[in-house]
């Protein structure tokens, strides 16, 4: 993976070489490997020199965990440019999925850099302002997320704390990646990419009951204790179809009859009961005129009988 953290010692610039080789120091041993007197050594520069830049161990550390998670920033940023998708909808999810897979590759590929990023307390770092956007991993997210309200995907009555649920999903996966009892999971391989894009619908559907995963998570095991065969799923991708609004489903049953019989004792079952309060606890989540049924017959030459 290339680096922005390594630059060119010259003097007159002693804080920032302590800083490079700070991060040198952390990307093969981690934060416990940020020390003054090795940082010291590592530029070259004797131990009581470091202490005119920074204060104590702390304020060291923090300067360099600044500096790593700018490293995750930029590889973020860097992936969400190299998104080419034409669609709006398509393209704020693909970013989003981007910006993720990028946090993840980044644990995966820099374990020292990515738990030093998380080691120093921002105060400590001796920057008087905040840093720049294209230094900060929260507020690239912040943006993915604010384009997919644009995009129509994330309803805006959903977009508060979208950056906390984000977040806490994939930094919570990368550490599992980082940890030894995963080791040897490839980020490539395909259930890793399908876990994050699981992640990513998560975030999309804010993971509430009456959402698509709501379906997945409760309904479908009452459809099928009520004797309804599920044919498929299915989501728009378009947002003038009703895209991240909308959940189309098919359901098989042996005629009209036994149709009626079956939704009769689902909707007048408890447990779908208290799962459509709680959904509904804010407001329905129906379509304005409400749930539209279609009865339909295969026909003759149809695949699916």
């Amino acid at each position: 993976m290339s680096s922005r953290a390594s630059r060119p010692y010259h003097h007159g610039n002693l804080r920032d070489a302590l800083v490079d080789a700070g991060v040198e120091l952390a990307r093969s041993g981690g934060p416990d490997a940020v020390v003054l007197r090795a940082v010291s050594r590592q530029a070259g520069v004797s131990h009581n020199a470091a202490y005119r830049h920074f204060a104590d161990h702390d304020e060291l550390l923090a300067a360099v965990a600044a500096r790593c998670m700018a490293e995750i920033a930029h590889l973020m940023a860097e992936r969400t440019r190299a998104v080419r998708v034409r669609d709006p909808a398509l393209r704020a999810r693909a970013r989003l999925e981007a910006i993720g897979r990028a946090y993840i590759d980044f644990a995966v590929g820099e374990p020292g850099w990515f738990r030093t990023a998380f080691a120093g307390h921002p105060a400590r770092s001796g920057e008087s302002a905040a840093p720049p956007p294209e230094d900060d991993p929260y507020a690239l997210l912040s943006a993915r997320l604010d384009e997919l309200v644009e995009a129509g995907v994330l309803p805006a009555e959903r977009r508060p704390g979208a950056e906390q649920a984000a977040w806490s999903m994939v930094h919570g996966l990368s550490g599992l990646l980082t940890s030894v009892y995963c080791q040897g999971l490839e980020t490539g391989e395909p259930r890793l990419y399908r876990a994050l894009c699981d992640l990513t619908d998560r975030i999309v559907a804010s993971a509430e009951p009456g959402s698509a995963y709501g379906f997945r998570d409760h309904t479908m095991a009452l459809f099928k204790r009520h004797s309804m065969e599920q044919f498929g799923y299915f989501v728009p991708t378009e947002k003038k179809d009703g895209a991240g609004e909308k959940l189309i489903y098919i359901l098989s049953h042996k005629n009209k009859q036994a149709q009626e019989a079956s939704f009769k004792d689902f909707r007048a079952d408890p447990e779908w009961l208290k799962v459509k309060a709680d959904s509904e606890a804010n407001g329905s989540l129906t379509i304005k005129d409400g749930v539209q049924s279609t009865l339909m017959a295969p026909t003759d030459f149809s695949p699916a009988q």
